[in-house]
């Protein structure tokens, strides 16, 4: 611990800099505080120069402000145009409110460029990264980071990384559910095996343990969502959940009075608290602490069937009292982590980030914790220690890329304004009033789908930067109130103007993006759930609460999603006729009841209580009235083929319920009719290999695109441009493998022939995800292509985010895509002219085979036949015959363009026809994977037919 500054008493300036003096900064860090004279009237409002370190070549700042709620982004820009103005692209500062003990200390750093020649500086690739400090602080993480002196500025720069932050909590969340459910975890270099403490009612936790995980998970989100509303203060200050409700205190307690706490604090606060009115709570539930807690709403809190929550009405207690068991030890432990972290409500960007978890690491934790309990990618996903999540600097671009597509072409402002409206830095619109008139028409009527949306990291950071993006244009929201008023039934338009008073600018533009623009799909029911659970918890970070306001605390009901986000396969399509034209809802007469249908879901999306039940039960015999309409069309028409599955299949499907559909069908599940303006994902990478046969079948049938060895994202091309309307945008992170793979030549064909590709951004074997997956971007219009495509291609020679996009204007080559090619050449002329040249003089490789060439080679079992230089010399000492059939193994990673960089591994080359018994040393070093050599046969497994988000 420092020995001049504690970081959870209030912030002092000159403890803080004898901290800095003697124990953080070097030791040619000088003090000289000076005030700096401010030039507008901004939410700064006195600023210091404390000193420098030209060692470091850093200046440290002191900002004033009066907001008690530090109001992160918008205070960052008023103190990089200060740092901008000094000619200073590396800072500390001390962020400290007036009206709070509280503080932030931040690192700071941006690109300075001077401004057409003159004095005056513009910056740009703003960023700040906080530790929040003072009395309300946990001090866990600042002092790991800050309790020793700094080396070089890449060693601030890295005590102020987030990723170590979230990799620490994710790995100790990731561990805590091993703990619970079971399974193998690496504990340093060590693999653990954990038994299942869970227990649930009629589940074997051997036969039944994606039930147990599914719980585990949907628990800990539940909680660590609590936890955050525990963060969420009213005007008054006071939590939108008491601390003293959910702490390890409270289970300390239960343990030492024998209690259960999970059946007796954990499920009431769930169920029969923020799932319930106030006014409609039983008595028993009725308790000073719980009746500070506001109703919710939404479902996410509403009983699961997995949830195995049922009262039993003489008891008045759980019938599953003795079956469901979560120790509370295991709790215990969970609430000790958490008070161990600072929680901030507040959304980190890109342009501002602080060092405590964030609605964002939410998100992160369970995109990782879906990847572990999918069978097809849980051991290597449990290997990746948490880096399945797309890393925040990608799902920027990514967003960035797709609304300025859809903001050019929808309002015909220039690529540069559009680009400039979109940034986080300092930048002048130049937009006139018509501009921003039609900016704002386009915001409002904007359709975005992400089709493989997982915990829901890309409909966030499109619901984040719409947000921001509108704040520029339309700061207080008035026009854009009235926009989303004028978008709704008249008859309800009273309704949604009480829904938005009272309400912050900021909540106002969230509800209105994610009623009218954001939509998402996924096959796990988990996903889905956790999908919502990210759009609740932003919705939250912005609503007001007011303890003078009796009803609810002054917070509104929270909006449904089950026609936002929809549990159902993405890849799964409805019957169709003999000449393949799918039928679609409106060929039918029951057209007044598909448009009553739509009215339903739209009013439903408001809906709370009674009135809610009473809508689901509308919809359901609407939806069976027009499922035997449209039978009965058919059958009239004659295409009997159809009557099996046509009203049967659209019948079936309940968004109400916990199960997933086979089918997706946005005009049915979302009343969305001509396509989306936007689709965005990151579709699972399943290699061909994990598809069962039945799945390939279906693939190949209905997917043009699809041979017997694409992997399935692949379909996830085609499925995506089925989905985007004419003239509309598709931006997925993808395996890049199709571009030069035999399976992808349908791939590249169907783009080239039929979309306009306009850029390709190649991140080779860069560790995106920890494991090699070899991603790009790719961006497609879905526009036909003239002659020639004139497409910008980047290799991306290492993850350096800060600069991705600087990088594409510096670096990306152009590239001549031309439609009657048939695979795509991604360099530019000079090498091409080369490639050419050695064309000419060579004799290429597949001439000096006999046959051809389909793929490496493939063991069966990596960890068996690969091995390194230590395992090599042990076997050869055993046996020096066994150096006959060990041979260097090669991966394409490690071919580079001039050079191989050979990571020391050998292959023991058993191939077929060699007598294994002649190598006794590798026949013993074997028989050790002897369970996962011999083929095991498959169960059958309907789950297995189905796509799953990685």
């Amino acid at each position: 611990m420092p020995k001049y500054v504690k970081f959870n008493e209030p912030y002092n300036r000159s403890k803080f800099l004898e901290f800095l003096r003697r124990e953080f900064l070097t030791d040619s860090f000088v003090s000289n505080i000076e005030e700096i004279s401010l030039k507008n009237n901004g939410r700064i409002k006195k600023a210091f120069e404390l000193g420098e370190d030209p060692a470091l070549g850093i200046t440290v700042f002191e900002f004033e402000h009066d907001s008690e709620k530090d109001p992160r982004v918008s205070l960052s820009r008023e103190a990089f145009r200060i740092m901008a103005d000094y000619g200073i692209r590396d800072a500390l500062a001390i962020f400290k409110s007036l009206n709070s003990e509280n503080y932030r200390f931040s690192y700071m750093s941006i690109e300075l460029t001077k401004e057409n020649g003159k004095i005056k500086n513009r910056y740009s690739n703003p960023k700040r990264y906080s530790f929040y400090l003072g009395p309300d602080a946990k001090i866990h993480t600042p002092e790991k980071f800050l309790s020793k002196r700094v080396i070089d500025l890449e060693d601030l720069r890295k005590r102020f990384s987030v990723e170590v932050v979230n990799k620490e909590f994710y790995e100790k969340i990731a561990l805590l559910f091993t703990k619970l459910v079971g399974g193998k975890r690496k504990i340093g270099n060590k693999d653990r095996q954990f038994e299942p403490i869970l227990t649930l009612p009629s589940t074997d936790p051997h036969n039944d343990h994606k039930i147990l995980q599914e719980f585990a998970v949907r628990l800990i989100g539940r909680i660590i969502f609590v936890w955050f509303l525990k963060e969420k203060h009213s005007e008054s200050g006071n939590p939108l959940v008491p601390k003293e409700v959910l702490s390890s205190q409270s289970v300390k307690e239960a343990i030492e009075n024998n209690q259960d706490y999970y059946h007796e604090v954990i499920e009431p606060l769930f169920f029969e608290v923020l799932n319930t009115k106030l006014d409609e709570r039983k008595e028993r539930f009725r308790k000073p602490e719980f009746d500070q807690i506001p109703f919710l709403n939404g479902g996410l809190f509403a009983p699961r069937n997995h949830d195995y929550y049922e009262i039993d009405e003489i008891t008045g207690f759980s019938k599953y009292l003795n079956t469901l068991k979560v120790p509370n030890e295991w709790l215990k432990e969970l609430l000790e982590l958490l008070e161990t972290y600072n929680f901030t409500i507040d959304e980190n960007t890109p342009v501002d980030v602080e060092l405590s978890v964030d609605p964002e690491m939410l998100g992160r934790i369970f995109e990782n914790l879906l990847a572990e309990i999918n069978p097809e990618t849980g051991e290597s996903a449990r290997k990746a220690t948490g880096s399945y999540y797309t890393p925040r600097p990608i799902v920027e671009f990514m967003v960035d890329e797709s609304l300025k597509h859809y903001l050019v072409s929808s309002t015909g402002i220039t690529e540069k304004q559009a680009e400039k409206l979109l940034s986080y830095a300092d930048e002048e619109l130049n937009l006139n009033e018509d501009e921003k008139e039609k900016i704002l028409d386009a915001l409002s009527e904007l359709k975005i789908i992400d089709p493989a949306c997982g915990s829901g990291a890309f409909p966030m950071g499109l619901l984040q930067k719409i947000a921001y993006t509108l704040d520029k244009l339309d700061p207080d929201a008035t026009e854009w109130k009235e926009r989303q008023l004028k978008a709704v039934n008249p008859v309800f338009r009273n309704f949604i103007e009480e829904k938005f008073r009272n309400e912050s600018a900021s909540y106002i533009r969230k509800l209105g993006i994610i009623e009218h623009s954001i939509y998402g799909v996924d096959i796990q029911e988990i996903a889905v759930e956790l999908s919502k659970l990210r759009v609740f918890l932003s919705l939250i970070v912005d609503t007001n609460v007011n303890d003078n306001i009796h009803e609810n605390r002054g917070v509104k009901p929270l909006p449904n999603l089950e026609f936002k986000f929809v549990c159902a396969n993405t890849l799964g399509k409805l019957h169709e006729s003999k000449d393949n034209k799918q039928q679609r809802l409106g060929d039918t007469s029951s057209d007044k009841d598909i448009l009553k249908l739509k009215a339903i879901m739209e009013r439903f999306f408001n809906s709370y209580g009674n009135e809610k039940e009473r809508l689901k039960d509308e919809f359901r015999k609407l939806q069976k009235k027009i499922a035997q309409a449209i039978d009965k069309e058919i059958f009239e028409k004659g295409n009997t083929k159809m009557i099996k599955s046509l009203g049967h299949e659209l019948s079936q499907w309940d968004p109400f319920a916990d199960k997933p559909s086979d089918w997706f069908d946005p005009e049915w599940m979302f009343g969305i009719k001509n396509g989306f303006d936007i689709v965005i994902a990151n579709p699972p990478y399943i290699r061909q290999e994990a598809l069962d046969s039945d799945l390939k079948e279906y693939l190949r049938k209905n997917f043009k695109t699809m041979t017997g060895t694409s992997d399935i994202y692949v379909a996830f091309y085609e499925r995506g441009l089925e989905l985007t309307r004419e003239g509309g945008i598709l931006v997925y992170i993808s395996s890049n493998k199709f571009l030069r793979a035999k399976y992808g030549k349908a791939l590249t064909k169907f783009l080239q022939q039929n979309y306009t590709v306009s850029k390709i951004i190649d991140f080779g074997d860069l560790p995106v995800f920890d494991a090699t997956t070899y991603p790009c971007i790719l961006t497609v219009k879905k526009a036909k292509p003239g002659e020639e495509n004139h497409l910008c291609y980047l290799k991306v020679e290492d993850l350096n985010y800060k600069s991705l996009r600087e990088e594409i204007e510096r670096k990306s080559i152009n590239v001549v895509i031309r439609k009657d090619s048939d695979r795509w050449v991604l360099e530019d002329k000079a090498s091409l002219k080369l490639l050419e040249k050695i064309q000419a003089a060579g004799i290429p490789l597949g001439e000096y085979v006999n046959g051809k060439i389909f793929r490496g080679i493939v063991t069966g079992y990596n960890k068996a036949f690969i091995i390194d230089e230590a395992k090599r010399q042990e076997l050869i000492q055993k046996d020096p015959k066994s150096a006959e059939i060990i041979k260097p193994y090669l991966t394409g990673k490690e071919i580079k363009r001039y050079s191989i960089e050979w990571n020391g591994k050998y292959l023991i080359f058993t191939r077929r026809g060699i007598d294994i018994s002649k190598y006794p040393a590798i026949e013993h070093h074997l028989m050790h994977y002897k369970e996962d050599l011999i083929p095991k046969k498959k169960k059958s497994d309907k789950r297995r037919s189905k796509t799953r988000k990685i």
